[in-house]
């Protein structure tokens, strides 16, 4: 019998509150970054560093669209990061517009598509919709695959971890700046009362 494995957002790892999902956008105004290069995006850490690894995973180390001159596409990069061997390694790609309403979708098998533990994989996807590439606001990934007993799984990564800003911590160097400027101000009035003391005494 089959049995699937959804993952959201690509992690097995919790989650703190820090940590949120930025959607994979198409980069029309910057698609390059500030080295001249197009512009790459990673989705979530793989657990390569725990001390248990998943039996069945697959990770998204990378992935860029590009606007091409007769048709953009979608390259990435694929790795195992389970024990075993993933079979029949598909990557689907959805595509939304601003209001959330799916445009259409596409796949492709990776190149090979079969992917030994801790072994890297490609794929490129073509996309020859105009409507697609006019109107995408975000997009979001499917990985599908098989192990030796032809089980299927899949992860549905909807965008890359970014680290959120702790407000906190901005409240903590706004309130030291404060403290500061206080201190400075305090000096301030100190020096100008010693200058009107010796002020006095030169009378």
């Amino acid at each position: 019998m089959n049995t699937t494995d959804v993952i959201s957002n690509q992690t097995t790892i919790p989650q703190s509150e820090s940590i949120i999902i930025k959607p994979f956008t198409i980069p029309r105004d910057e698609p390059y970054n500030s080295n001249g290069l197009p512009y790459t995006s990673s989705s979530a850490d793989s657990n390569n560093n725990s001390l248990t690894k998943p039996v069945n995973d697959l990770v998204l180390l990378s992935q860029r669209y590009n606007d091409e001159r007769f048709g953009d596409e979608i390259i990435g990069e694929i790795l195992n990061n389970g024990t075993i061997t993933a079979e029949y390694a598909k990557v689907s790609v959805s595509f939304y517009d601003e209001n959330g309403a799916i445009l259409g979708s596409d796949f492709t098998y990776t190149d090979p598509s079969t992917i030994a533990p801790d072994q890297k994989t490609a794929f490129n996807i073509f996309i020859t919709s105009d409507t697609i590439e006019d109107d995408t606001e975000t997009y979001e990934f499917i990985l599908q695959w098989q192990n030796n007993d032809f089980n299927d799984f899949s992860k549905r990564i909807t965008g890359e971890q970014v680290q959120a800003i702790d407000n906190d911590d901005n409240d903590n160097d706004d309130d030291n700046n404060d403290n500061d400027n206080d201190d400075n101000n305090n000096k301030d009035r100190d020096g100008n009362a010693l200058k009107r003391l010796n002020n006095l005494f030169r009378k």
